[in-house]
């Protein structure tokens, strides 16, 4: 379980190198379009965890949405 943890973190660690400044300093999750996305997937190799993580982005945009 500890090594899954550690794998998951390194590749976590990957995708957030593949961004820019400016998207990882942002708290503006619509900053990042689809296409951008699949961008930083390709470029990290991890499209599935990328997808994933684009997932939650989207749902906390729609959650700020709603809060305002």
């Amino acid at each position: 379980m500890k090594k899954e943890s550690q794998v998951k973190i390194k590749h976590y660690i990957t995708m957030m190198d593949s961004k820019t400044s400016e998207e990882l300093d942002s708290s503006n999750p619509k900053l990042i379009n689809v296409s951008r996305m699949m961008q930083i997937a390709w470029g990290c190799g991890r499209i599935q965890e990328v997808m994933e993580m684009g997932v939650q982005v989207a749902s906390q945009a729609m959650e700020q949405d709603e809060g305002a």
